[in-house]
């Protein structure tokens, strides 16, 4: 097996040598270690050493045998004290971050990898794999065409780089966490920016896209706090999710693309029918009534808004569309009919919470930690992912309608001030921990309908004195609801 992960089987079922190292059972595959150590030799036979596997910012030599054939992401990139790895002439493979900064590589034997001025590179110098050293400039040389995923990530003193216009694309994280990094010009061949390429350039203020992008993928410069403006090109025809999350400088959006729009601090497609990215300051948005899709993450973090207007025409807020907003109360239109995960997660929003009757879909982790005192539920929902309204802990009681059939795992979680839930004829499953340490639940009344309540669904439910259930059912579930058994009474 070449993957480089570890499965959940290994996970459980492992063989751990003397230094705490564990091996998959035929000791092939070298899975991590928890310890600290100093020095440690891999043995022979060994043929993959997995992701993350090193975590010992205490090892200072490292013994590759020549069976190794595929090294996995951040397998020693903790490992601080460790300054040179010889890799031998097996390895054909070679992850994502794995080696720490300042470290010297040694690929004298390798056939696949070459290592010169702290850079990795594939033999032929086509490919740049990682950067290790810690200089201010860098010049990539001509023979470069492909900057690989994570390749320069946390290169904290790097502040300018000229890359040359052999490359035509730049990986996923490439520059992510290039702290100081102030400028960079790219290529004229490029066309693509991966995602999250400059996510975390936090001294980044311009950038200059080439007429020969095309695609500017998910985060592609999220958290660049410094950056102040940039231009769309015309060439650009596909944009992911919001691509300036937490870029607090940011007032000057320049579209040339006729894929694309900007209006009123706002980046939408051409027809304004998905709402793309807010970077606005503004205290109240008031979205147009063309708006049929608010894109994934397209207010995130918005920090200075607080008001959200939402016309009928909406249908779907995607996931994590106003994850971290300070917004205070929103009225949610009846056109909507898809709520995505984590979409309004981490915001104080308050008051009481009306479900429009047309949504049918509520996503993981939805409202998670909103401060909704009331929450009412239409029986239009049909779909609640899990963790959807946990540690809402200002949330007071809870009808829940028989449309949504299974309440799923967390679902209310730690929502202290929760003092009754209702089960409408209908919900057959009670996921694991839904209703788990709701501190101050005190009545729960559950149908005929169900058929199934999970493990520890009322853990942690101190307050809780009757659990009102159908005649018959008191038996079936009495395992489940041991802790609460002189609590039950069957109506």
């Amino acid at each position: 097996m070449d993957t480089t992960k570890v499965t959940d089987k290994e996970e459980s079922e492992y063989w751990q040598d003397e230094y705490g190292v564990k091996y998959s059972v035929d000791h092939k595959r070298l899975l991590g270690s928890e310890e600290e150590l100093t020095t440690y030799v891999i043995p022979k036979g060994t043929e993959v050493i997995c992701d993350f596997a090193f975590y010992c910012e205490s090892l200072k030599s490292i013994v590759i045998p020549d069976t190794v054939t595929h090294i996995g992401d951040q397998a020693f990139h903790s490992c601080h004290s460790l300054r040179t790895i010889v890799i031998p002439a097996s390895v054909r493979h070679i992850g994502r971050s794995v080696f720490d900064c300042g470290m010297h590589i040694d690929c004298r034997k390798n056939k696949y990898f070459a290592f010169v001025n702290h850079t990795m590179y594939s033999t032929d110098k086509t490919e740049l794999i990682a950067y290790l050293g810690k200089d201010e400039n860098v010049n990539i040389p001509n023979s470069v065409t492909h900057i690989a995923d994570d390749a320069f990530y946390e290169c904290k003193t790097l502040k300018k780089i000229v890359i040359p216009d052999s490359v035509t694309t730049i990986g996923e994280n490439a520059f992510s966490y290039c702290e100081a990094l102030q400028a960079i010009n790219l290529p004229v061949r490029i066309t693509h920016i991966r995602k999250w390429a400059f996510d975390g350039c936090s001294s980044l203020k311009a950038i200059t896209l080439p007429d020969s992008i095309k695609r500017i993928e998910d985060g592609a410069f999220d958290f660049c706090e410094s950056l102040q403006s940039v231009n769309i090109p015309k060439s650009v025809t596909h944009i992911g999710c919001n691509p300036f999350v937490e870029c607090d400088a940011l007032n000057d959006v320049r579209c040339e693309s006729k894929h694309f729009c900007v209006q009123d601090e706002a980046l939408y497609t051409a027809d304004m029918s998905r709402l793309i990215s807010y970077f606005g300051t503004k205290d109240t948005f008031i979205i147009p009534d063309t708006v049929t899709h608010i894109g994934k993450r397209a207010f995130c973090s918005c920090k200075s808004l607080h008001y959200v207007i939402l016309p009928n025409s909406v249908t779907h807020i995607e996931d994590e569309a106003f994850d971290g907003c300070n917004i205070e109360s929103i009225e949610l239109p009846n056109s909507l009919i898809h709520i995505g995960d984590r979409a309004f997660a981490c915001t104080p929003l308050t008051g009481e919470l009306i479900i429009p009757n047309c949504v049918k879909h509520i996503g993981k982790l939805a409202f998670n930690h909103s401060d909704y005192s009331h929450i009412i539920l239409p029986d239009s929902v049909t779909y609640l992912g899990e963790e959807t309204f946990s540690e809402c802990e200002s949330l007071q009681e809870i009808s829940i309608p028989g449309s949504i059939a299974r309440i799923p795992k967390d679902a209310f979680w730690a929502c202290h001030g929760l003092k009754k839930v209702v089960l409408q004829e209908g919900v057959k499953h009670i996921g694991g921990y839904a209703f788990a340490f709701c501190r101050d639940l005190e009545e729960v009344i559950i149908p005929s309908s169900v058929t199934k309540i999970g493990w520890c669904a009322f853990k942690g439910c101190d307050s809780l004195h009757t659990i009102i259930l159908p005649k018959g059912k008191k038996e079936p579930f009495a395992k489940q609801l041991s802790h609460y058994k002189d609590k039950i009474k069957d109506v």
